[in-house]
This record gives structure tokens, C-alpha cells and sequence, in this order.
């Protein structure tokens, strides 16, 4: 499958808290075109260092509504602000990073989760650049329960491979969203508000839809929104600065029905497309301006991401809606047959969140709902009855464009980390952190007068990410052993000194 080897580097540094400057991800355009009015002040982003992993510096994640009865499992994030994501990072209900995986430079991850491949449970998320308008050029990449990368591929046919959907089938096939600037087939000219001169929107932007052999890399079947789509079911304004194609549909998932043809959601088109898997004839059109359905109270969407068919038959969609209730998730039930769509059940935050852009919603196996705020940094899971049984947020100014719940069992290869606090004369701590790893319940430190002759000094339980052991007297050489709550021997640190 053009497997790719990944390494992951581990590092050493400090436990604190501190503030950097951030941005918030691309906001969505409104219904109507607003004004512009005077730059909002970036807000600053609350950071955690560890003196044993100085490389990794997450975003903290602040638990407002503990958790109780949740369903089990991680949460799986891309923390991201000024149009770039620190990379995949998995917290769990403490708020606590588990894995993180920070990238470099200008290069973002989106859409992070655990999928099954070859009847293995795997990582997948898109890698790449994203653009001022929310789109992505990039690849699309897989790894095992050791954090190895196992597969990196792109778009086929020479697209670029978009951020918003990478979706693994039961046939070991990827459903992703591609994308091209095209020729408007006339010219539009667009006069801004106040004294910026006329605007000549040339170009749109195309969505495209492919499922990828994964292991041949062959595309299986091709989309192209522009034969099936009229940009005039777009909502979104044309736009004012020159060169900027009018990216009119804006799709951002796709789902297999129960029928095997696709759910498309195009959030500018206000739209949910089933499309035919073979002949890609559009079957119906749910919500937009050319809906086949009649839509019951508490039914109409807009600007909506993550439509996903249930095992029970209904539908389920973030309804981001910029209303003045604030963004929703929503189960619909969709008769095709009466062509008719009502309202089972709204998901709202109390109080209220405004999602400017991106967000899903993931029904839980045991029923719960767990969603993720997009543009606003809240991910709140609640229970069959609609009530909050978790809530947690990113920083003010952070987001994540979708988040996750899934059991996951990490095995890194790499080593446990281990530091030392040798600031205070007469004391000794150190410090203990194993990336990606979730089945450490305690650590033990050992010591001796030599790296071949160590013995246990101390134990504690694992407390969060890093933990500190406190050591009674000084050996020359330390390590630090990870049990297991068996008690077994997970992993062992590096041998390191305690002189200056």
C-alpha cells in the first residue's frame, strides 16, 4: 500500500502553564454579506510543558462537566488556531493528553479518529495545508496501535486531496473529497460595499467525491459536483477579493447509506446529496433550495457538516445555522418513500454555542451523542435523554474541526521519558511520561551507584500525562519502570544520570 515508516521523537523539558498568541480557524461567510468592522483582539491560548517530553506543548483542556456514565473511550482531537492544527492529540476525561503528535511549520491535521482496516483498529487523519477559505491540499494517513505510520496517499487522478472527510469502508476502501478551480461558465462582476472597486469572479472551486482502493491506491469511482450541481443552489456570497474562486458547493462528508450509494453534505448549498455509487445520478436532495423533501418543524439546516445515516434508519447532521439559538446537533428521521423529514431529537448546549464552521455529531454505541463544536473549542457528550454527562473545552480562541469518542489500546515503541528537578539543593524529582501509551497505572523509579545495578526507590500512581516521583536520597544513575494494573513491567526509560 506505499507503507511509510514513521518515527516519533522524544524529548525532555519543563511542567508549566503558559500563554501564546493565537487566531481563530476560518470563520463561515453569513447568510448575508456583513460589513467589516474593526480587527478583534487574538485571545491568548493556555499551553502545558512537561519537563520530560519538552517537544510537546498541548493546548490545556478544561473540564467543566466531569464525566458520568459516559460511554468508554478517548477523545480524539485536532486543537487548532490561526488556520493551523497542532497535529492529532488524544485527551482523555480529565483532560489530560494521552498521544500527541505535533507537526511542523505550515502543515495542519483534520478529521482525526480510529477506524478499522483489515479488520485492525487504526488512526487516520488528513495531513496538508489549509487554505483562507477552510480547503486542504494534502494526503490522507494511517497508523497502527504503535503509532507507526502505515500508509500515506493523496487524491488519484491529480486532485487535491481536501481536508473534510476521509472515511474507511468495510471494503478496505477510502471515500475522501477532492477539489479543482473551474472556469464559471460567465463572468460574474461583483460591486463591494463602500468605495473598493468591482470585483470579476472568473472561477469556482468543484467538489469533488472519490473512493480509493487503499492498498492499490486506484480511484473506483469519480464525482465531479459541476455535472450534477448548479452553483446557483450555493448560499454562499460571491466573492469580493479579486482571484478568489466561488467555492459553491463546499462539501465536507460523506457517508455510505444503507443501500450502499453515498450521503453527501455540501454545507454551502444548505444541502444533504444521495448519490448513486454507480452512475453518480443524484437520487435526492435533502434541505437547499431544491430539496425533494418536505422539511417538518425544526428540520431546516444551514451551513450544516457530518451527515451520517444511524443503524436505526434516521439521519443525524451538526447543524452549524448561525441562528440565534445557537449551533445544534440533529437527528432527523427522513422518509423516502413520503419524501417527508422531521425532527426526532436537537442537541443544543446549555447555554447555547455559535459555530461559525465546522462540527459534528458522533452517535455513541450505547446511545449517547458526543459532539464536537468546530469553531467554538467545546466537545460535550450527553446521554439518551438529551442530558450533558460531559463537557470539556480547548482554549478561548481554539477549535477542532471534528472530535471523536473511541476505545483505544496504544502500544508506543518508543521508550517511557524520564527528567530530573535537581534546582532544589538536597532534593531530587523526576519526572515520567510515556506518549501514547493507555495502559500505565503506576510508575516505579529505580536507582543505584551504576546504569547495571538499579533497585526500586520510589512508586506512584500515573497522574495525568506526566507524573512526578519525589526520591528520598540521591543514586548516581536513575530510570523509571511503567507497571501495568496487573502489575507487569509495560516499559523502561533510559538509564540517566543525576550529577550536573
Amino acid at each position: 500500500m506505499g507503507a511509510v515508516a514513521g518515527a516519533f521523537a522524544v524529548g525532555v523539558a519543563a511542567d508549566e502553564i503558559f500563554l501564546g498568541r493565537v487566531g481563530a480557524r476560518g470563520a463561515a461567510p453569513s447568510p448575508t454579506p456583513t460589513p467589516s468592522g474593526p480587527t478583534k483582539s487574538i485571545p491568548p491560548v493556555a499551553r502545558a510543558l512537561y519537563r520530560s517530553r519538552g517537544d510537546l506543548s498541548p493546548q490545556v483542556m478544561t473540564v467543566s462537566t466531569p464525566a458520568s456514565g459516559t460511554a468508554p473511550g478517548l477523545i480524539f482531537t485536532t486543537p487548532s488556531y490561526n488556520f493551523k492544527s497542532d497535529g492529532p492529540a488524544i485527551y482523555d476525561d480529565r483532560g489530560s493528553p494521552v498521544w500527541l503528535h505535533p507537526l511542523s511549520g505550515t502543515t495542519s491535521a483534520e478529521g482525526f479518529r480510529v477506524a478499522t482496516f483489515g479488520d485492525t483498529p487504526v488512526l487516520t487523519w488528513w495531513e496538508g495545508t489549509v487554505s483562507g477559505q477552510g480547503l486542504g491540499s494534502g494526503q490522507y494517513v494511517m497508523a497502527d496501535q504503535t503509532y507507526r505510520e502505515i500508509g500515506r496517499f493523496g487524491a488519484g487522478n491529480g486532485f487535491a486531496g481536501d481536508l473534510h472527510e476521509f472515511l474507511i469502508t468495510p471494503q478496505d476502501t477510502a471515500l475522501i473529497i477532492a477539489g479543482r478551480e473551474f472556469a464559471l461558465p460567465a463572468p460574474v462582476t461583483v460591486t463591494p460595499s463602500g468605495s473598493a472597486a468591482p470585483t470579476i469572479v472568473a472561477t469556482g472551486w468543484e467538489g469533488i467525491v472519490q473512493e480509493i482502493d487503499i492498498v492499490t491506491q486506484k480511484v473506483l469511482f469519480e464525482w465531479h459536483s459541476m455535472d450534477h450541481v448548479d452553483p446557483a443552489e450555493s448560499y454562499l456570497p460571491l466573492p469580493t477579493i479579486p482571484g478568489t474562486a466561488f467555492d459553491y458547493l463546499h462539501a465536507n462528508s460523506i457517508d455510505v447509506d444503507t443501500d450502499g450509494n453515498l450521503l453527501v453534505s455540501a454545507r454551502h448549498t444548505f444541502c444533504v446529496y444521495k448519490i448513486n455509487r454507480t452512475t453518480g445520478d443524484i437520487m435526492w436532495r435533502l434541505g437547499g433550495k431544491k430539496s425533494d423533501f418536505t422539511m417538518g418543524p425544526g428540520t431546516a439546516f444551514a451551513w450544516q457538516h457530518d451527515a451520517r445515516r444511524q443503524v436505526d434508519g434516521t439521519l443525524t447532521l451538526f447543524d452549524d445555522n448561525q441562528a440565534p439559538n445557537g449551533s445544534r446537533g440533529l437527528v432527523l428521521e427522513v422518509d423516502e418513500t413520503a419524501k417527508a423529514a422531521s425532527l426526532i431529537r436537537a442537541y443544543t448546549h446549555p447555554p447555547s454555542i455559535q459555530a461559525t464552521s465546522q462540527g459534528n455529531m458522533d452517535i455513541l454505541p450505547n446511545g449517547d451523542a458526543f459532539i464536537g463544536w468546530g469553531s467554538q473549542p467545546n466537545v460535550t457528550e450527553f446521554d439518551k435523554q438529551g442530558k450533558v454527562i460531559f463537557d470539556a473545552a480547548l482554549p478561548p480562541g481554539g477549535s477542532s474541526y471534528r472530535a471523536f469518542r473511541f476505545p483505544w489500546v496504544g502500544r508506543p515503541t518508543e521508550p517511557p521519558a524520564i527528567a530530573l528537578d535537581l534546582s532544589e539543593p538536597g532534593t531530587l524529582t523526576a519526572f515520567v511520561s510515556w506518549n501514547g501509551a493507555t495502559e500505565v497505572a503506576s510508575w516505579e523509579l529505580l536507582g543505584g551507584g551504576t546504569p547495571a545495578n538499579l533497585a526500586p526507590l520510589a512508586s506512584a500512581p500515573r497522574n495525568g500525562f506526566e507524573t512526578a516521583l519525589a526520591i528520598p536520597r540521591r543514586p548516581a544513575f536513575v530510570a523509571a519502570r511503567a507497571h501495568g494494573f496487573t502489575g507487569a513491567v509495560l516499559g523502561t526509560s533510559p538509564v540517566i544520570t543525576t550529577t550536573l
